[in-house]
């Protein structure tokens, strides 16, 4: 499911199975409701990129790429402020990251909330924080995460892929709090 710039999205209670591209991927979209998913999918699974208002509740995710991956991309031409996210009791698992903000960061992101969010079989991060192609990432909350066998539980970077327009530099990482965070195996 792609959805570009539209409002009042509510996407629940349904089951995706062997997805073979981004499986719900809303960008630049305000108001975004998605819950009771079940996703099973080749790439990502829940991209928000470039949205505002969104809410993941009680999903179900394994993919083969990133699982919830909050994006501020360039794909609309501009640089879009991903803001007030709230990612809550989700049941993760991915050969990639499970829970990544960037590594497409152009615009930014500003109040971000992870929580109460279980991941297992996990070949790189559990929680990947990523400010590569300029932005920022500012107001950041995870919180209540349970974690088996990741490759590593907590991955932060800031760096300059040179991936944004031109001029863009080094962005900033900010504000970030992390709490209780447990990982094993």
């Amino acid at each position: 499911f792609t959805f570009v710039e539209c409002e009042n999205i509510v996407l629940k209670d349904m089951r995706l199975i062997n997805a073979t591209d981004l499986a719900v991927y809303p960008v630049g979209c305000k108001n975004v409701r998605i819950s009771n998913l079940d996703i099973d999918s080749h790439i990502d699974g829940i991209s928000p990129d470039g949205c505002k208002n969104v809410t993941i509740s009680n999903c179900i995710v394994n993919t083969g790429d990133d699982a919830i991956v909050i994006k501020s991309s360039f794909a609309l031409g501009r640089k879009i402020v991903c803001e007030n996210v709230s990612v809550t009791g989700c049941i993760i698992s991915s050969r990639c990251n499970a829970i990544k903000l960037g590594t497409e960061s152009n615009g930014g992101y500003r109040n971000i909330t992870v929580t109460g969010c279980t991941v297992s079989d996990t070949s790189l991060s559990g929680i990947a924080l990523e400010v590569a192609d300029g932005g920022f990432l500012d107001g950041v909350t995870i919180s209540d995460i349970t974690m088996k066998n990741v490759g590593n539980p907590i991955f932060i970077v800031l760096c300059d892929r040179r991936r944004g327009p031109d001029g863009t530099g080094i962005g900033r990482l900010e504000n970030v709090i992390i709490s209780n965070v447990t990982a094993t195996g």
